[in-house]
C-alpha cells in the first residue's frame, strides 16, 4: 500500500511539473473571448472543423468580417479612420507604409508586447524576419508580419519568376537542351523556331508571352537593368528608369516585340490571356510567378486540355540575361500582417498571441496544412506523418479543406508545405524546387531587396513618389508607339526629363537620410 502511495505521489509531482504551463493556461482560459477578425472565404471557414478545434482549445469565439481582393484595402482604411477596427485586423502594408506610421504614431493601433520566452514560436519568426525592425516606431512594433520564407534552405528568399516552355516542341525543332539551360539568344532562337515551324500545328503559334501584370518588364527589361527603382550606384541613390541599363532593357523588349517574337496582343491582353494560350497549345514559352499553385494549375490544365501532352512535356527553362549572367531577385520576407485594436485589453491580446504562437509551432502548422490529427493525419513512432485524406479514382489525395481560407495563414505562409504538398505530382513540386535551387547557385546575381527604401517614410519621398505615376505604362507606350529605336530613345528621354524635378527631390532626401554617416 505504501509503495502505491509513493508511486501516486511521484505521479502527481510529475504531472505537476510537466503541466504547470498547461494549468496556468487553463486558469487564463476560464474567461471566453470573442475576436472580431477580417478575412476571406468566410462561408467555408465557418464550416471548417479546424476552427472548432481552435475555439475549444483556447476557449474563444470569432466574429468574421468578410473581405475580398477588391475591397480589402478600402475596408482596412475605413475601419482605421472610423475607429471601428476589428480586434485583429489583417492587412497588407506594401504601398501603405506611410499610413501605418501615421496611424500608429497617433495611437490607432495597439503596440505588440515583446515575445521572448513567453511566445517562443513568434520570437523565432521575429528573429528570422528583416521587415519587422523597420516597422518599429519609437521601439514599439504595431504590426506583426506574416513571414513568407518557411523553407530554411531558401536563403536568400529568391523569387520564382521564371520562363516555362514546351519541351516536346523544343525537341521537335531540334533545340532542346537536356539540362533546360539556355542563353538569352538560344531562347529567342527557340521562340522563332516555334513560330516558323509551328510544332503545335496551330493557325499561328506564338513564341513568347507572359502573365499580364508582368508586361512589359518580363521579357528583356528586368533581365537587363537588374536593379531596384531606387538603387545605390557609385555611392549615391539613383532612379533606375534614368539609367542606361534601363533603356537597354526597354530596347531589348522592343526588339523582340517588333520582330513578332513576343505575342503581338501582349500589351493589351488581360492578365491570364497568355497563360490560357500556353494551356491551349498556342504559345511555346511562358513567363509567370511559377509558384507551386500557379504551376500546378497550368500543368493540370494543359494535360487535361490535350491528352497527348504529358507533364514531362513542360518544364522550367533556365535562361541567362541578355547580359550573359543568371539573374534573380530577393523577395520581401513577408506577405500581409496583423494589426490589433488599441481598445483590446492586454489579457485578450495575450490570449490571441497564445493562439498565434500555437499556430506558428509544429502542431499548429500541421493543423493549418493537413488538418486534425487522428482524422486527417496520424504520426507514427518515427514522427513521420501519414495522411488520411480520401483519394480520387486515380489515387490522388483530396484535400478536404478550402485552401482559399486565409484565417490559417494569419501567422505564417505555408511555402514549405506547398513545396511538399502530398496531393501534387512529384514532377510539379520538383520543378518549382529546381527554380529556387538554380537561383541559389553561385553563378546567379541576386538583386537584394531594398528594405531601407521599401520601409522609408520620409516626407518628400512620401509626398512625391506617387506623383511619378506608372512607369511601366510609359515603357509599354514607347515600345508599342515608336517606329524606330531612335524615336524610342527620344521619347523615353522626354519622359525622363518630365520627371526630373520630382525625382531630384526624392533622391536628395534618400541620399541625405539613408546614406548619411
Amino acid at each position: 500500500m505504501k509503495k502505491k502511495i509513493v508511486l501516486l505521489l511521484v505521479s502527481l509531482l510529475l504531472v505537476s511539473f510537466m503541466s504547470t504551463a498547461v494549468m496556468a493556461q487553463d486558469e487564463n482560459y476560464e474567461k471566453e473571448y470573442t475576436y472580431v477578425i477580417n478575412t476571406m472565404n468566410v462561408d467555408s471557414l465557418l464550416e471548417d472543423p479546424r476552427l472548432d478545434l481552435i475555439k475549444e482549445k483556447f476557449n474563444v469565439d470569432f466574429e468574421f468580417r468578410p473581405v475580398n481582393w477588391g475591397n480589402w484595402d478600402e475596408r482596412v482604411r475605413i475601419w482605421t479612420a472610423s475607429g471601428d477596427m476589428p480586434d485583429v485586423m489583417w492587412t497588407d502594408l506594401q504601398n501603405k507604409f506611410t499610413e501605418y506610421v501615421n496611424w500608429a504614431s497617433q495611437g490607432a493601433y495597439k503596440p505588440i508586447p515583446k515575445f521572448g520566452d513567453k511566445y517562443p514560436n513568434l520570437q523565432a519568426i521575429r528573429d528570422k524576419l528583416k521587415s519587422d525592425d523597420y516597422w518599429e516606431i519609437n521601439g514599439e512594433l504595431y504590426a506583426m508580419p506574416v513571414p513568407m520564407g518557411t523553407v530554411d534552405w531558401r536563403d536568400p528568399l529568391v523569387d520564382t519568376f521564371n520562363f516555362i516552355y514546351r519541351v516536346d516542341w523544343a525537341k521537335e525543332v531540334g533545340l532542346f537542351n537536356k539540362d533546360h539551360e539556355y542563353s538569352w539568344d538560344e531562347m529567342v532562337e527557340m521562340a522563332e523556331a516555334f513560330i516558323e515551324k509551328n510544332p503545335g500545328e496551330n493557325r499561328k503559334t506564338i513564341g513568347i508571352g507572359g502573365i499580364g501584370w508582368a508586361w512589359p518588364w518580363f521579357a528583356g527589361l528586368r533581365q537587363t537593368h537588374q536593379m531596384n527603382t531606387y538603387t545605390v550606384k557609385d555611392g549615391e541613390y539613383v532612379w533606375a528608369p534614368a539609367q542606361p541599363e534601363f533603356l537597354a532593357g526597354i530596347k531589348e523588349t522592343k526588339k523582340l516585340y517588333d520582330q513578332g517574337i513576343i505575342w503581338e496582343d501582349q500589351p493589351i491582353a488581360n492578365n491570364d490571356a497568355a497563360k490560357n494560350k500556353f494551356i491551349a497549345g498556342e504559345l511555346g514559352i511562358y513567363f509567370d510567378n511559377i509558384s507551386v499553385g500557379v504551376y500546378s494549375e497550368i500543368m493540370n490544365s494543359i494535360t487535361a486540355a490535350d491528352k497527348n501532352v504529358e507533364l514531362a512535356d513542360v518544364s522550367p527553362m533556365f535562361v541567362t540575361s541578355p547580359k550573359g549572367n543568371y539573374f534573380a531577385e530577393e523577395l520581401l520576407d513577408h506577405w500581409s500582417a496583423t494589426i490589433y485594436n488599441p481598445e483590446m485589453s492586454d489579457a485578450k491580446l495575450a490570449r490571441w498571441l497564445e493562439i498565434e504562437n500555437y499556430m506558428a509551432g509544429k502542431k499548429g502548422q500541421r493543423l493549418s496544412t493537413l488538418g486534425i490529427e487522428g482524422k486527417d493525419y496520424q504520426i507514427d513512432e518515427n514522427d513521420e506523418v501519414e495522411i488520411l485524406w480520401e483519394k480520387d479514382e486515380d489515387g490522388n489525395l483530396i484535400n478536404p479543406y478550402d485552401t482559399g481560407v486565409r484565417f490559417f495563414q494569419l501567422t505564417t505562409m505555408h511555402d514549405e508545405f506547398d513545396l511538399n504538398n502530398p496531393n501534387l505530382a512529384d514532377k510539379i513540386k520538383n520543378d518549382v524546387k529546381s527554380i529556387l535551387r538554380r537561383k541559389l547557385e553561385d553563378d546567379v546575381y541576386v538583386n537584394p531587396q531594398p528594405y531601407e527604401v521599401t520601409w522609408f517614410a520620409g516626407d518628400d519621398y512620401t509626398r512625391y513618389n506617387s506623383r511619378l505615376g506608372d512607369t511601366m505604362a510609359e515603357v509599354s507606350d514607347v515600345i508599342v508607339s515608336t517606329n524606330s529605336m531612335e524615336e524610342l530613345e527620344n521619347k523615353w528621354q522626354e519622359y525622363i526629363d518630365s520627371k526630373r524635378d520630382t525625382v531630384d527631390i526624392i533622391l536628395e532626401e534618400l541620399n541625405q537620410e539613408l546614406l548619411k554617416e
